[in-house]
């Protein structure tokens, strides 16, 4: 296509694609597509601010915060690229930086890219648990375009909750989270972590099961194999670990 929003448009639905699969291999893809895209329009703020998104993906920060600093030189009002340069300083452990950042994308426009943020960043630094709490709601209720955003968010309020020590709360949201988003491997994981946290060792088994076959991460891998070890099947917690270590490797 001449129109660079259609090279944007499929650059942004490939990154989400790599969002719920975990499949590294559409960050090539994606960063072709916005190369087309700032080959037709060297000054395109979305196209530019979709290149600071496969960076970050990646982890090169200082490259992420450069491609958004151009995108802002020619958009001052672009939250998603306020975003992902918070998102770098909190990740080289800037949060002070990360606060005014994540601050501006939410005078800017207050939805569930914004107040999850905020809210991630206050629990982790642990300056105002409750008030982290309170924005995640917030993020939920505010919705967004895809259904795996929401699911991220519903995870990240049981695990909060859950750190809170409202361990009914957090399973009930990861319950609720899972009718509308029953393959979303982040809420299973978090349901698991719930769920062996009170002991219900088998319920948590399955969830990690399930969470596996939709994307082998490395953490819910780990962990189903300490469950199989904890309730007595060691060769099952073997092949964990031993995946475990390929996960590793690659």
């Amino acid at each position: 296509p001449k129109d660079t929003k259609a090279w944007v448009d499929l650059g942004n639905a490939l990154m989400q694609k790599a969002r719920e699969t975990a499949d590294l291999s559409y960050y090539g893809h994606a960063e072709a597509v916005f190369k087309k895209a700032l080959a037709l329009d060297a000054r395109d703020a979305d196209a530019l601010t979709g290149m600071a998104w496969v960076t970050s993906d990646r982890h090169e920060f200082e490259a992420s915060k450069a491609w958004a600093g151009k995108a802002l030189a020619l958009d001052p009002g672009d939250n998603d690229a306020y975003g992902l340069i918070g998102d770098a300083d909190q990740e080289i452990g800037d949060y002070d930086a990360a606060y005014a950042h994540y601050q501006k994308m939410l005078d800017i426009r207050p939805d569930l890219a914004s107040y999850s943020r905020g809210a991630h960043l206050l629990w982790l630094t642990g300056d105002a648990h409750h008030e982290g709490v309170r924005l995640m709601v917030k993020a939920i209720d505010a919705g967004g375009p895809y259904a795996e955003t929401t699911g991220w968010c519903r995870a990240q309020l049981g695990l909060m909750l859950y750190g809170e020590g409202r361990q009914a709360a957090a399973e009930q949201t990861l319950k609720d989270a899972l009718t509308t988003t029953p393959n979303n491997y982040r809420v299973l994981m978090a349901l698991g972590r719930v769920e062996a946290g009170r002991g219900d060792y088998q319920d948590a088994i399955g969830r990690y099961e399930k969470a596996v076959a939709v994307v082998p991460q490395l953490e819910a891998v780990g962990a189903l194999g300490d469950l199989y070890a904890l309730t007595g099947h060691p060769a099952d917690a073997a092949r964990q670990y031993a995946l475990a270590g390929q996960i590793d490797r690659l």
